[in-house]
């Protein structure tokens, strides 16, 4: 195994970052995710770290590419215990599995031919940066009680179950490290997430910008009053 923590020198001088657009910058994006993960990457970029921006048209469309895939699987795996077992599971859970086995076959094959595809986009944009950075999710971290509430629409489905999903699975579908550090917090308290991603294997370039970032702010410090 790499020494990680050698890595962990605070310096990203001359380091080549690629501020994902289409999650940065795009419509679903809350206004204090983006203004915190642009000062962010400020931060960095005072520190000497190369940014510019990146296009990745298909990684809106990780989340739902991920969901049909992971949780077919899912569904797989827990269908006799579903069967005979199925008050085990949350609400939430037996529905996502449940609505899974339903999943036709040419969606699944859909579904990973459009991860083959991020899968691309995201290695062919780290052969011109060593990290790939965008927000951990396109609003503050919701309350525990938003899961739970009732699903009045398709578009609100669409949002709670795919968007969100579009942040964090990128990095999965393409089998690529990430690391997520908090960078500020919304005007009600809730955290923000500054999300790395890296090469395969470049695990300790991740582990070094997630660090020198840390070291120059405070956020990782504050804590809830409890």
């Amino acid at each position: 195994m790499p020494d990680f923590g050698a890595a962990l020198t605070g310096d990203v001088r001359g380091l080549r970052m690629g501020v994902i657009r289409e999650l940065t910058h795009g419509p679903e994006t809350d206004p204090e995710v983006r203004e915190a993960v642009t000062t962010a990457v400020g931060v960095l970029a005072g520190l000497g770290a190369r940014v510019e921006e990146v296009s990745l048209p298909l990684v809106p469309r990780a989340g739902a590419a991920f969901m049909a895939l992971c949780d077919s699987e899912g569904t797989a795996r827990h269908l006799a215990s579903l069967r005979s077992r199925p008050g085990d599971y949350d609400r939430g859970t037996r529905r996502r599995l449940l609505a899974a086995g339903l999943v036709p076959a040419a969606l699944l094959h859909t579904a990973q031919q459009a991860r083959a595809l991020i899968r691309q986009q995201m290695r062919d944009a780290l052969t011109g940066h060593d990290v790939l950075v965008a927000p951990t999710g396109h609003r503050p971290a919701p309350p525990i009680a938003s899961f739970t509430a009732p699903i009045t629409s398709k578009a609100e489905a669409a949002a709670r179950f795919f968007t969100r999903r579009s942040f964090t699975t990128p990095a999965a579908l393409a089998g690529l490290p990430a690391l997520a550090v908090p960078c500020g917090f919304s005007a009600a308290g809730l955290p923000l997430s500054l999300q790395i991603m890296g090469r395969r294997f470049e695990d300790a370039t991740v582990l070094r910008v997630g660090h020198a970032y840390e070291q120059t702010t405070e956020w990782h410090l504050r804590r809830p009053a409890l």
